[in-house]
Formats: C-alpha cells, sequence, structure tokens
C-alpha cells in the first residue's frame, strides 16, 4: 500500500530530535508499504516555494515551503498535500497532528479522494483551542477523517472530551526499535545493592519534565537512606543551567552528572548501564523513553501525568503522583530494593508485545485496509 505521512515535525539538520517518534514509525512502516513523507515548513510570505527530496531508511522524504499567507496558507498547505497525492498514487494519507496537518490533509483528502488517518500526539489538547474557529478547523478533522488515532488511551479521553466529539478513536502507541533498545548481555551490570544508577531524559530545564522534583526526591533519599542514588540527566540544557543550580543547593553534586543530548545508540548503551528510568513529567501523551528503557530491559519510575499509565505497572514499575517529591523518593526506593523482581528478558518481551515494530505496523495496516476497502 503507498502511504503519505504528512507532518509538521521532523528531524533536521537545525532541530535533530524534532519528531524523531514519526521517523521511527515511518522506518517501521516502510518495512512492509510504499512511504512517503511530506514534510511542509512554514515560509515567510512571499519568500520562494521549494520542494527537496531525499531517500532515509528506505522511504523518501520530500520537504516543501509553504508560504505564510494569511488568508491563502491553509489552502497551500492543502494542494501541496494534494499534488504529493496525485505524485506519489498514495491510497492513503496518515497526518499526525489535527492541526495543520490532520485539517489540511482532510481537505486534500477531499480534493483527491483519498482516505485519511490523523494520529494525534500533542497535549494538552483543550491548548489547540486559542480561538472558536481553531475549534471549528480541530471538530471539522476529527469528524472528516476517516479514522482517528491517539497514542495513549489517556489521550483519546481527552480528545473525545475537550473536541466534543464521539467517534470511536483508537489507541495505537509509538513505535520502539526493540532492536536497538534491548538488554545487552551485561544488562544488569552487577550493581552493588546500596549503589544504583538512575537515568532522566528530556529537556532538561522544561517545567514539563520536572527534574527539579527528581533532584527534590534524590535529596530525601540521601537523607534517609545509606544507599546511594547516581542520577546520569541526558538532554539539552537552557542557558541558565537552572537545574545544575538546584543540584548544586541542594548538594548533590557528587550523585548527578548532566550529559547534554545523546543520540539514540548513545542513549540505549546509558539505559543498559542503568537500574532504573525515572520519569517526572506533569504531562506526557505518551512517554517514548519510558518506552524504550522498559524495551531495554529496565524498570521505570514515572508520575500518573498520562501515556505511561498505559504501559508503566506493577510488572515494568511503579508510578506515583504528579509534583510528588515524596512519592518519587518512595518509587525510587522500592524499584531499586526489588530490581530482581524486573527481568531484562521479561520487561524486553513486554515491550515487544505493546510497541515493537511488527506490532504496530499490524495495527496501522489494519486501519489502512478498513479505510480503502
Amino acid at each position: 500500500m503507498k502511504v503519505l505521512i504528512v507532518t509538521p515535525w521532523f528531524p533536521s539538520e537545525t532541530f535533530p530530535i524534532s519528531g524523531t517518534f514519526i521517523a521511527e514509525q515511518a522506518r517501521a512502516l516502510a518495512q512492509v508499504h510504499d512511504v512517503r513523507v511530506l514534510f511542509p515548513e512554514v515560509v515567510p510570505d512571499g519568500t520562494q516555494k521549494y520542494r527537496q527530496t531525499a531517500t532515509k531508511d528506505s522511504y523518501d522524504v520530500v520537504r516543501i515551503g509553504v508560504p505564510a499567507r494569511r488568508l491563502f496558507h491553509q489552502i497551500d498547505y492543502s494542494t501541496a498535500i494534494a499534488r504529493e497525492v496525485k505524485d506519489h498514487g498514495s491510497d492513503v494519507i496518515h497526518a499526525h497532528v489535527t492541526v495543520p496537518a490532520g485539517f489540511s490533509s482532510v481537505l486534500a483528502g477531499k480534493f483527491s479522494g483519498v482516505p485519511v488517518v490523523i494520529t494525534e500526539h500533542r497535549g494538552p489538547f483543550a491548548a489547540l483551542f486559542s480561538t472558536p474557529r481553531d475549534k471549528r478547523k480541530v471538530r471539522f478533522a476529527l469528524n472528516k477523517a476517516s479514522a482517528v488515532i491517539a497514542v495513549s488511551s489517556s489521550l483519546a479521553r481527552e480528545i473525545k472530551q475537550e473536541a466534543e466529539i464521539t467517534r470511536e478513536i483508537e489507541v495505537i502507541p509509538n513505535v520502539v526499535d526493540t532492536e536497538r533498545f534491548r538488554p545487552s548481555a551485561n544488562n544488569n551490570n552487577g550493581h552493588s545493592e546500596r549503589d544504583f544508577r538512575l537515568v532522566f531524559t528530556g529537556r532538561v530545564d522544561d517545567e514539563n519534565k520536572c527534574l527539579s522534583t527528581l533532584l527534590r526526591a534524590l535529596k530525601i533519599l540521601r537523607e534517609k537512606s545509606d544507599a546511594r542514588y547516581n542520577l546520569r540527566v541526558i538532554g539539552e540544557q537552557s542557558e541558565s543551567r537552572e537545574s545544575e543550580k538546584i543540584a548544586r543547593d541542594l548538594g548533590l553534586d557528587d550523585w548527578c552528572e548532566f550529559m547534554g543530548p545523546l543520540g539514540p545508540n548513545d542513549l540505549a548503551r546509558e539505559l543498559n548501564a542503568s537500574d532504573v528510568f525515572v520519569l517526572p513529567s506533569r504531562l506526557e501523551t505518551f512517554g517514548v523513553v519510558a518506552a524504550e528503557a522498559i524495551a531495554t530491559g529496565k524498570p521505570v519510575v514515572a508520575t500518573r501525568c498520562g501515556g505511561p499509565e498505559d504501559f508503566v505497572n506493577e510488572e515494568t514499575g511503579w508510578l506515583v503522583p504528579v509534583d510528588s517529591d515524596v512519592g518519587l523518593a518512595e518509587g525510587i526506593s522500592e524499584v531499586c530494593r526489588k530490581l530482581s523482581a524486573y527481568p531484562a528478558e521479561r520487561l524486553a518481551a513486554y515491550a515487544r508485545e505493546k510497541f515493537g515494530f511488527e506490532k504496530v505496523v499490524n495495527q496501522l495496516t489494519r486501519i489502512y485496509e478498513s479505510v480503502t476497502r
């Protein structure tokens, strides 16, 4: 089947980690389908349009410049999609995020007679409704699409409630490369029962990622436990390096290492060398790195922030309240105390069954086939 993926997020030289989960899904789908990714980029009105094509991981990526014409931008966007549908001979359009890609894809689907599937990733979903006009666009796209997917159960519920729609929303998680993220031969690392390695990854100073809450939890553990919890912080920091300052103020310099951003292979190695992955966010519509940690055979301590509630459970880790340094400290202590209850191969098998390429591609293929009958 010929699948045209339309996305406003995709890795680039300027933003190498933008939409990496969409690139991974495209790579997985390309093992079974003829995939083309269309990545429209908004350019200033009057700027010369462009169309650039490159081949990546067995599929084509087409980058186009769409002028930001105030009244006609959405028409330009939809026309560009319809043009690619014709050039590619697409059987289905798979748009990621409801606006702008989903709305424009639905219009293009009307022009070209091709069904449209929308996958939503963003939250809080109500943030899409900055004006009544925006809400009408969102509701139009969701109601007129041939199928709608959310990446977690919590996001599916939120979409139905906030958009005030009654149609069925499928839940299909983001895909995880379980060949890259898998237990290594030395996965257990021979760690000391009193010396544990934790990993956090994300935008380090982002308030939603709540690294400060995790740091306060470490302070609690330092004061109440004779064990040592070494934290590796992976991710890009702001110029203020606020989180490093908080760690110093809490007296955690010798427990925390700020490593900067890592590529996927280096991240997989760090996860393999760890004992527990910690996700202290206020909101996650899915939580890709938590899923990658489980695929690597590591238990996860996560907040009840939406997406992780679909896959972090008593078999794979521990859930704690949002914004609770006490809860995080308890969860980390409990999981580290019983690490033997989380065998790496069992966690990896769970991840393959839930997020692996074959599983997710089969789910998406079923939807593509249902909308093209």
